[in-house]
């Protein structure tokens, strides 16, 4: 198997975010695994029965130049990827739902709604 290809949309979008930082954006970068299975339907892998998740999550909060935030969030299924489509391109919501997680709770509630609802590439 030929891992370039299997990491070319995580690769790809590594480096948009490197790119976004260099035109002088700050970037909170939040990446894990999802599992979408019933725990005893998650495959496990090695000695120590390590979980394989079936998903991979970017949560992209960003603070632009002209200090308004934005933000981005995306799901990969933990197979080969050739090109990022509209279907990975969620609302970090929409993550937050499926990873039970709360992200960026720091924030202003007001902040978190106007970023967190939306779809938006980066």
């Amino acid at each position: 198997m030929d891992k370039e290809l299997y990491n070319n949309c995580w690769k790809k979008l590594e480096n948009m975010i490197r790119d976004f930082v260099k035109d002088g954006n700050d970037v909170w970068i939040v990446t894990g695994p999802l599992f979408t299975q019933k725990q005893q339907f998650i495959k496990k892998i090695g000695k120590n029965k390590i979980f394989v998740p079936t998903y991979f999550y970017k949560v992209i909060l960003f603070q632009r130049q002209d200090r308004s935030f934005g933000a981005a969030a995306y799901i990969f299924e933990n197979k080969k990827c050739r090109k990022i489509t509209g279907n990975n391109v969620v609302s970090i919501d929409e993550v937050e739902k499926i990873a039970n997680l709360d992200f960026f709770n720091l924030l202003p509630e007001y902040i978190q709604n106007l970023v967190e609802s939306k779809k938006n590439p980066l």
